[in-house]
């Protein structure tokens, strides 16, 4: 979908009328919102999560999620190196938190810096694929492949011209070129949908299918990859049409249309705003399951965060809970308690099992899982 909305525009377009270029000219400017709304979630989401994994025991390596996840998609081919597995948890809270700021940075000097911007738009976008597709890798039901189809779209935002002119190319690729692509993903999807029915393992939660979901996610990151690396700036003719384009809407804009643009762009950044709201609640006691912070190994309750930098006092803003209040439950039969955390440890596949005890780490694995 962000391809087609982001597709440049036809031949065509050159000699239309100034009713059609102004309407043009509405819709790149609302694929400019769109492209800031992006990006603004973009970079809060990252922010969010990596600021909830700078806690005591997301840097201890045998319970780090992040090691976990290694191991798991690695498998034998990751050394049992102490020191190796101790550098992962700091990389990977690295990695994204330096993502964040580098987009910014890139968006905000995208027309004064446009080489600059372009080249560390296209860094963030080849990093964060490969992250994504690392993700996806874990054997269920450590895999988080939803999350990596989840951002594609998200990452198409990052390079709209880029990506839309390799999808252009796709389109304009010799028939017989372009029908044997498709001939071969689809034997794929096969070879795939028939693995994933001879496949033993147990995902949980059961969202459809491991094998084509990571075939999923390893073919379209790859293409971005690939794109991001390869695939050229708009082309003259899209610069001419931009041209005609600007022309027929600064003809036509007026201070009204000024202020609500100011507007929309304020709605645009709303999303973002709204998930940084969300991702201070398990800080302020509001909310500590089934949150963007699952997957950190923080922990804020009874007044015990292990947080290196927020303070235990934030928890008890909203009446949280303290340790002399806690309450340890030994056995329930209210499901809303049974599942509120469920250990993934023993539904992890054999070989997965043994790798984890080779590196002498956790084979325990908690998470919230959704209600459905």
């Amino acid at each position: 979908m962000g391809v087609l909305l982001t597709a440049p525009l036809p031949r065509c377009l050159l000699s239309m009328t100034a009713d059609q270029a102004h309407a043009v000219a509405e819709r790149k400017a609302w694929i400019a919102r769109f492209t800031v709304a992006m990006r603004a979630l973009f970079c809060m989401l990252y922010c969010v999560t990596g600021v909830a994994k700078l806690n005591e025991a997301w840097f201890d390596y045998r319970y780090s999620c992040s090691v976990q996840m290694a191991a798991a998609a690695l498998g034998d081919y990751l050394p049992s190196s102490p020191v190796l597995l101790a550098l992962l948890p700091p990389m990977a809270v690295g990695f994204e938190l330096t993502l964040p700021p580098l987009v910014l940075i890139a968006h905000c000097v995208e027309h004064s810096c446009t080489s600059l911007a372009r080249r560390t738009l296209r860094l963030c976008a080849v990093g964060g694929s490969f992250f994504h597709m690392l993700l996806a890798l874990p054997p269920p039901p450590l895999s988080v492949y939803p999350f990596s189809m989840l951002m594609a779209p998200i990452y198409l935002l990052l390079l709209p011209n880029e990506f839309a002119e390799a999808a252009r190319l796709i389109l304009h690729m010799p028939r017989r070129v372009r029908g044997a692509a498709e001939g071969g993903a689809a034997v794929l999807v096969f070879a795939a949908l028939m693995a994933s029915r001879r496949s033993n393992l147990f995902e949980y939660p059961p969202y459809f299918s491991w094998e084509l979901g990571v075939l999923w996610v390893s073919s379209v990151f790859t293409a971005m990859i690939l794109a991001a690396l390869f695939s050229c700036a708009p082309t003259q003719r899209c610069a001419r049409e931009a041209t005609v384009v600007a022309s027929a809407g600064n003809s036509s804009t007026t201070e009204n249309e000024q202020s609500v643009g100011s507007l929309r762009l304020f709605l645009a950044i709303l999303p973002a705003a709204t998930l940084g709201l969300i991702g201070v609640l398990p800080y302020i006691g509001i909310r500590s399951h089934v949150s963007l912070t699952m997957f950190s190994n923080l922990r804020v309750e009874a007044d015990a965060s292990n947080h290196l930098l927020i303070p235990n006092w934030l928890t008890r803003i909203s009446g949280g809970m303290s340790v002399s209040h806690s309450i340890q439950v030994l056995n329930t039969d209210l499901p809303s308690f049974t599942y509120a955390q469920v250990n993934l440890g023993p539904l992890l596949p054999n070989g997965t099992l043994s790798t984890l005890r080779r590196l002498n780490l956790s084979t325990e694995f908690y998470i919230s899982p959704p209600k459905w």
